[in-house]
């Protein structure tokens, strides 16, 4: 019975319902019944085009099963689609979709959870606003690709490097 316990809405936790705090996060446990469309948090749209499913995430089947079992913890609906057989990208892999009216709250819950895994992801955004390498801290007088102190890719590709064998245009993004 679901009621005979409360769950930390950071770690997952289960205790037992006489509890009122996680002992590990120090914030207040909920009940399982507790979910954002449980208590109306998260309103089902009237219309159809508000149910039409978006990609938030495409990777290999071990990420997005993880952010897939991540939004499922938090009742925020969400589907994996093989990304080849649905015609998606050449490379492969899957796509985690949401319907759209939960895009903003699933995109959320995907960021809270990387970062309830890899805090120091707080740290290296902080340095990359600031103009300096997420990894190492060093400071970057330029836009390049890569960090000249450390060599971290820093994701601005260089069109020149585009090695997709596709036609142009026929896979979308690679």
């Amino acid at each position: 019975m679901t009621t005979d316990i409360k769950i930390c809405p950071e770690c997952d936790a289960e205790f037992f319902a006489h509890i009122s705090e996680c002992n590990g996060c120090n914030v207040p446990l909920v009940h399982p019944d507790a979910s954002p469309i449980a208590t109306g948090e998260l309103q089902m749209p009237d219309s159809d085009e508000a149910l039409r499913l978006v990609t938030i995430e495409q990777g290999d089947i071990a990420k997005i099963g993880e952010l897939h079992n991540a939004l499922n913890k938090r009742d925020v609906p969400s589907e994996v689609i093989n990304a080849t057989a649905a015609g998606g990208s050449c490379g492969g892999g899957f796509l985690l979709q949401v319907p759209e009216y939960v895009k903003e709250t699933a995109i959320a819950a995907i960021n809270d959870h990387w970062h309830k895994l890899h805090p120091e992801l707080g740290d290296a955004v902080e340095r990359e606003e600031s103009g300096q390498c997420p990894a190492c801290g060093f400071t970057l007088d330029s836009t390049p690709t890569n960090c000249p102190d450390c060599g971290l890719n820093l994701g601005l590709d260089d069109p020149a490097d585009d090695d997709c064998s596709e036609p142009s245009g026929s896979c979308g993004p690679c």
